[in-house]
């Protein structure tokens, strides 16, 4: 049996895939066992502690460009994240509460278009939940993020966090 697990299971680092403008960075958040939700919406610093990254220009996913043992990641400069299944579903049923709603929602960033489902109160407004909300990012359930670009490009996640000042626009509920 082996004593060592995987990056992605370690309860000191989180892998996940970042996208940041023209970029995708894969590596792993040095976490201290703390939640990926916890590290984003930490207001004591600006950024992510990023180690063995590749980082991969977005109109080519899986053309590795550069690596780094070590980089920060501007936290407000994040427009998405993707974590991988074992997480992403861990913190979905995290997120999935018996007093909420998930509702479909449509929202668009910079380069990106996301769909799925956002849990919330069956009282909270949109409006409220961008502004009053004081989380950085919002988890989307059962999410597809689609290059607005290049639209064979897509990315499924039972968990996608979406950073809300990146967002140009959204809309709850389906469209029609």
């Amino acid at each position: 049996m082996s004593l060592i697990r995987p990056l992605s299971q370690s309860r000191d680092r989180i892998t996940a895939d970042f996208f940041v403008g023209s970029y995708r960075f894969s590596g792993s958040v040095v976490a201290h066992r703390y939640s990926m939700i916890k590290i984003l919406n930490d207001k004591a610093t600006d950024h992510l502690t990023l180690v063995d990254i590749y980082i991969s220009p977005f109109n080519k996913p899986g053309e590795i460009v550069r690596t780094q043992k070590r980089g920060l990641l501007i936290k407000d400069k994040i427009d998405f994240i993707l974590l991988p299944p074992e997480t992403s579903q861990d913190l979905k049923e995290k997120t999935q509460r018996a007093n909420e709603v998930a509702l479909p929602v449509y929202i668009t960033l910079p380069s990106y278009e996301i769909g799925g489902k956002l849990q919330m109160h069956g009282s909270t407004n949109a409006k409220a939940l961008l502004t009053g909300d004081t989380r950085k990012f919002l988890p989307i359930l059962d999410a597809m993020a689609r290059n607005a670009f290049l639209p064979d490009i897509k990315y499924q996640s039972p968990v996608l966090l979406v950073n809300k000042t990146r967002i140009q626009f959204w809309s709850l509920g389906d469209g029609g």
